[in-house]
Order: C-alpha cells, then structure tokens, then sequence
C-alpha cells in the first residue's frame, strides 16, 4: 500500500509555511495599515482567522498589546483576527467630535 501524501502523519508529507513579517501598527492611520496586512494576507495566501491574529498579536508593541489585552487574554474562537481587529480600529479611529473639532479649529486658525 502506497503512503497517502495527504496524511499529516507520512514522513514525505511536506507542509509548506509561509513566514509574514508585518510592519508596525500605524497609531495615526490604523485603517490604512489593516489595508496593507490584509494585502499581505492575501498574497501569502493566509486565510485563517486565526494565523491571520496571530501574526497580528506578534506585531503589537507591548502598550498596544496592553491596550487590547482582553482581545488577546481570551481571544474569541472563532473570528479572532475580525474581533481584534475591531478592537484596534475602535481603540484608534478618531471620534467624530474629535474629527469636527479638529476640523473647526484647523479652519478658524487657517481664518
């Protein structure tokens, strides 16, 4: 009987694993760097929820990492990545108060 190439548990069996290296959480612009990560998932063909928060748990500075903690000391099981995401974006996405008085002070200055 032939070995099933297929069977994890066949010594000939070769996992191909992609190392993904990401660059670092942009404080000022967390949308446009979940935009880049996601592209790199993409093209590393990563698709699971959870390799895809695992890398991003990897790439968290240690005050982020305290920031999100509870995302990340019980993680969710089945969408991790989609929770801690939401997370970061909350946690660093302009209030839209923020965003008007910015706006009003920038004009009034500009004026």
């Amino acid at each position: 009987m032939d070995p099933n190439p297929n069977d994890s548990n066949n010594p000939d069996t070769e996992v191909a694993r992609v190392s993904v290296k990401l660059p670092p959480v942009w404080r000022k612009n967390i949308n446009t760097w979940f935009i880049q990560i996601d592209a790199i998932f993409r093209k590393s063909n990563i698709k699971s929820e959870s390799t895809k928060y695992d890398y991003v748990v990897a790439a968290l500075d240690p005050d982020i990492a305290d920031m999100v903690s509870d995302c990340s000391i019980n993680p969710s099981q089945t969408v991790p990545y989609t929770e801690l995401r939401t997370r970061l974006v909350a946690e660093f996405s302009e209030s839209d108060g923020s965003r008007i008085k910015k706006l009003l002070t920038d004009r009034f200055l500009i004026a």
